[in-house]
């Protein structure tokens, strides 16, 4: 037996996938997945639809494949803006965590000589 087959058997192949939450937000906002693309109100509506013209469709993939550049390009930069969030912050926790043992052991240090000089006080 082949491995398609095996992969195949006690799975439901002959239905399509159905849409989750993610793929019902992406066609509210004009997207496409291939979950929303096999429901049946896709297909019927798809086969009503004219046919573009070949220049059209050129004209609409052009423009889906800049946006989709476009998009790439911001999570592109996003990323390198976020990558080092992590190591920035822990950086900052630690320097804080530093600055405020060293305000502790400052301030007992104080609080310590204080305490000295008052009992030597008493003495006299």
């Amino acid at each position: 037996m082949d491995r398609a087959t095996r992969s195949l058997r006690g799975k439901k192949a002959d239905k399509p996938i159905a849409p989750t939450a993610i793929d019902i937000e992406i066609g509210r906002h004009c997207g496409k997945t291939v979950a929303l693309e096999a429901t049946t109100e896709y297909l019927q509506a798809s086969k009503r639809a004219p046919t573009p013209e070949l220049s059209e469709r050129i004209h609409e993939l052009t423009k889906e494949n800049g946006q989709l550049r476009l998009e790439i390009k911001y999570q592109q930069e996003r990323e390198e803006v976020l990558k080092d969030l992590p190591d920035d912050a822990k950086f900052m926790v630690e320097t804080m965590w530093n600055a405020l043992m060293h305000c502790k052991q400052v301030l007992q240090e104080v609080e310590d000589d204080r305490a000295q000089a008052m009992s030597g006080v008493e003495r006299v």
